[in-house]
């Protein structure tokens, strides 16, 4: 099995789209999602507002990692957020997820960033249990709010 993780190209879409959607319904927000194929092509490659790592096993997308990055913060320098990082049940427990955190924290390193930041799910203990083996370490001073917008 050969695994490579490299940016997202506009043939790995639907592949990639497949999996944004497996993540909506593992977390249970699939009945929110809206997000499309064509969506994922817009704000990748014309917008440029989000980017994806996708881990490529034989051809294969296994695993993905959706970021962007915040500009603007108090040490003047950029954040990576991650927004969704997931892998193909069938390809758990072959260290993808690992590659795809290495190969973001490279990325962060070239555009500045002084760190990575993410939310994650509260009954998500497989999740935080991984972030903990990657070094990642619980924010327990700031919370996350939310205001909807109708």
């Amino acid at each position: 099995m050969s695994v490579e993780v490299r940016a997202i190209k506009e043939e790995d879409i639907a592949q990639a789209w497949e999996l944004m959607k497996g993540l909506a319904i593992f977390e249970d927000y699939i009945g929110t999602f809206v997000i499309t194929p064509e969506l994922v092509k817009q704000k990748m490659f014309k917008e440029k507002v989000a980017n994806c790592l996708v881990a490529d096993v034989d051809g294969e997308i296994a695993g993905i990692l959706v970021y962007f990055f915040q500009q603007y913060t108090a040490q003047n320098k950029p954040y990576m957020h991650m927004k969704e990082l997931f892998v193909k049940e069938g390809f758990r427990g072959q260290k993808i997820g690992t590659k795809l955190i290495q190969k973001a924290k490279e990325v962060a390193k070239e555009h500045g960033c002084w760190n990575i930041k993410w939310t994650v799910a509260d009954w998500n203990t497989k999740a935080k249990e991984f972030y903990k083996k990657q070094g990642a370490e619980e924010d327990r001073v700031w919370l996350n709010y939310a205001i909807k917008i109708d």
